[in-house]
């Protein structure tokens, strides 16, 4: 079986395929013998309506968002079926957060530098990332930032709130402490101040 789309139906209907494009291009997905059943079933109900007539195209995209979305589900399972097989990803895009801030950085990380560096598409290792942490590869890397921010306003008091950001790689120090304060509950300053209370007591 195969399905060719044209460029033209795809950006005409991006709605319909979310984040599938260019996913999934570094794996094979193996399907078990219901899965490959459930994908005759769509390509046969496919064909129907591609031979008949009217050639309904509104139905036929239905369908090949329903063909799409299973392939989605198909590579969740085979996920979980083999974790060993994933776990190294997960490992060497945290030793990548960590290597990220072993030297001076002048922005911040993103999904797509980590998914470079890995060889990876960014969908793919996302999808990946959510899979076995629960939070997505950005919540991820929002959640080292932080934590890497609350070490240097504790063990760097001579650093102040803007050397705090550029350390980190923000380019505003205002936008940093926006990000904190919606992270934490508090502002940078506020953090530092509060500990520093806490520390005396």
């Amino acid at each position: 079986m195969y399905l060719q789309l044209s460029k033209k139906i795809i950006e005409e209907n991006r709605f319909l395929f979310k984040s599938y494009l260019d996913y999934g291009q570094h794996e094979a997905l193996y399907l078990t013998n219901e899965e490959v059943q459930e994908i005759n079933d769509v390509f046969k109900l496919m064909m129907k309506y591609y031979k008949s007539e009217t050639r309904n195209s509104t139905v036929l995209l239905s369908y090949v968002n329903v063909l799409v979305s299973l392939v989605e589900a198909f590579y969740k399972r085979q996920f979980s079926t083999d974790p060993k097989q994933y776990n190294y990803i997960v490992s060497d895009f945290q030793q990548s957060l960590v290597d990220y801030y072993a030297q001076p950085v002048n922005q911040l990380p993103s999904v797509q530098y980590f998914a470079d560096k890995l060889g990876l598409t960014a969908n793919y290792l996302g999808d990946i990332i959510k899979h076995f942490t629960q939070k997505s590869a950005l919540e991820n890397i929002h959640d080292f930032v932080i934590k890497r921010a609350k070490a240097l306003l504790v063990e760097n008091q001579k650093l102040n709130t803007a050397e705090v950001a550029y350390e980190l790689g923000f380019e505003y120090p205002n936008y940093f402490s926006k990000f904190f304060k919606k992270m934490v509950g508090s502002t940078p300053k506020e953090y530092r101040t509060k500990l520093d209370a806490h520390l005396q007591n």
